[in-house]
């Protein structure tokens, strides 16, 4: 065997000498031949770079050249191309179905999609109505799940996905899942009361007729297909004069989908619940209350769900065959503590309860244009719940009681933290109690407790410079850290002289200088949370409600919470 490699060994030396011999022929005839100019000629700068590749490489025969041209890949069988398909994520399937014709039909193979979602957005009528279109026609029979992302206030669009959508759900063989995602939400009337039949014009009885259509729809659909695994109404709206219907829904679903409905969202974002269904009975002359969660017990697999915060009671957490103990996720919507006081206050033994019988529970709980005091606040933040996340939007009622309330409570569950405020013009004091005789700071104490803590957000509320540095050196695990540059402030300590602002530490007169950060500041907070492009949002960052009182304020909540309510 030696002798034999040695001997394979010799020949590749002595074919490779050939071969050295050939190149060196090769050139010795191009230099017999070029130009007496040719050094300064720029043409023959990689000449030898040309010939090396000449004989290091071979030629493709004509032949060859003949066979990959008239290949034509337009022509692949199906199952080819099925294949390919197969190995590309939905944007490259797209692309490549570009290409032809064929290849067009064959991206819609139903072994392509079988666990796909049909997101279907209906904001422009004139574009988004042709291709909602095509991929109801193309896609429905084998999508599994349906998300509707459309704009309440246009009236002609939502019409178009009661009747021609949501009517046809029954044509959608595969289908388990149906998601409404508001884009903005309607206000077509006040949120003080809950108003009776002919107070509502043209436009608000048009409306109320497409939802009692929208509930028959879903009702239909849910009775008559074989699975549904996730139900999202959305952040609905004007459903006082559907709460039978709601009732219906909700009882078609626990006779026909008790054991697979592992999702369901119910939750609105009206100051005062359209969904706490009420109706007035003779006896007693008293008012009967219906509870959403009265009918919710014959779901067995319920892993996510999102109510209104009126509609949780003890029995529900207090009952041991309820859905509650499969939970992962409740989502509690917080629209109004008016008519919540001591004696109807969900008791903290019912949070016990419910925590020590399900380990898994997390709470997410959502204050809407809830402006009460920290006592008020008391009254549904009990110290017993497993408190994952907490939003406030638009509440004006943070003050350091509170904040320390959350710190002392939450500590090991709070993982997110979202504080959402009006931005005053010139300055923020109307709504920064933190500032003043505050040691340590509320906030900067909360980061410190709350060892869970992922997402910080503070729009509305000062901050100081340097406790951007501490928030995140405390907390360098922070995935969302988002601040108002306007609420950023820097206290400078010194003396007026002669009108004159003389800085001294041990000066008893303050200046605050409003919407600054330093870059090295910027800079610092990027190195600790290994974060290359944080920075506080400029005014253009945030949205228009919080500069601009007359835009509406669900722009800045509606997206957020509709996170909640996505089916994985």
């Amino acid at each position: 065997m030696e002798k034999s490699y040695m001997n394979t060994k010799s020949r590749h030396t002595h074919n490779k000498f050939k071969y050295d011999q050939a190149y060196t022929d090769g050139c010795q005839y191009y230099k017999s031949h070029r130009p007496k100019n040719h050094y300064n000629n720029s043409n023959f700068a990689n000449t030898n770079r040309f010939y090396r590749k000449f004989y290091k490489h071979r030629v493709t025969s004509n032949a060859n050249r003949q066979m990959h041209s008239s290949c034509d890949f337009s022509m692949l069988p199906n199952i080819v191309l099925n294949k390919i398909y197969s190995y590309l994520n939905l944007k490259d399937r797209l692309n490549a179905s570009l290409a032809c014709k064929r290849w067009r039909t064959a991206l819609f193979n139903p072994s392509l999609w079988q666990n796909s979602s049909l997101t279907i957005y209906l904001l422009n009528r004139f574009v988004d109505i042709q291709s909602s279109e095509f991929k109801i026609h193309n896609l429905s029979k084998f999508s599994k799940r349906l998300v509707l992302k459309y704009d309440p206030n246009d009236l002609s669009l939502f019409n178009y996905l009661i009747s021609v959508i949501t009517g046809n759900l029954n044509e959608f063989k595969n289908l388990t899942s149906v998601s409404l995602q508001p884009i903005m939400y309607n206000l077509f009337y006040e949120d003080d009361y809950l108003y009776e039949e002919d107070e509502f014009g043209d436009e608000e009885s048009y409306l109320t007729e497409c939802n009692l259509n929208l509930f028959e729809n879903l009702i239909n659909w849910c009775s008559k297909t074989k699975l549904v695994e996730h139900l999202s109404l959305g952040l609905i709206d004007d459903v006082n004069k559907t709460k039978s219907n709601l009732v219906n829904l909700i009882s078609v679903l626990g006779d026909k989908h008790p054991t697979s409905l592992q999702s369901l969202h119910l939750s609105t974002s009206k100051k005062i619940s359209s969904l706490t269904l009420q109706t007035n009975y003779v006896s007693n002359n008293a008012e009967k209350i219906f509870f959403i969660t009265n009918y919710l017990f014959k779901f067995t697999n319920l892993t996510y769900l999102s109510i209104d915060y009126e509609h949780l009671t003890d029995d529900f957490l207090r009952n041991s065959s309820c859905c509650l103990f499969t939970l992962k996720k409740l989502n509690l919507n917080v629209n109004s503590i008016d008519r919540i006081n001591e004696a109807n206050r969900i008791k903290d033994e019912s949070w016990s309860i419910a925590t020590n019988s399900n380990k898994k529970l997390r709470v997410t709980i959502n204050f809407m244009l809830v402006e009460e005091s920290a006592h008020k606040y008391g009254l549904i933040l009990s110290p017993f719940i497993p408190l994952e996340t907490i939003r406030m939007y638009f509440c004006k009622s943070l003050n350091p009681d509170l904040l320390q309330f959350i710190s002392n409570n939450y500590l090991e569950t709070l993982k997110s933290l979202v504080i959402v405020d009006a931005i005053t013009d010139p300055s923020l004091q109307y709504h920064n109690p933190l500032r003043y005789e505050v040691d340590p700071d509320p906030l900067v104490l909360l980061c410190w407790k709350c060892k869970y803590l992922t997402e910080l957000v503070l729009v509305g509320y000062e901050i100081l410079e340097i406790n951007l540095i501490a928030i995140a050196k405390l907390r360098d695990n922070l995935k969302t850290f988002y601040v108002a540059m306007d609420c950023v402030i820097d206290l400078k300590y010194g003396k007026f002289k002669n009108d004159n602002f003389i800085e001294d530490e041990d000066g008893e007169d303050t200046i605050v200088d409003y919407g600054f950060c330093s870059e090295q500041s910027i800079r610092k907070v990027c190195k600790i949370l290994r974060c290359d492009n944080w920075h506080p949002l400029e005014k253009d960052e945030l949205p228009m409600c919080v500069y601009n009182y007359q835009m509406p304020y669900e722009e800045a909540y509606l997206e957020k919470i509709l996170t909640d309510q996505y089916f994985n």
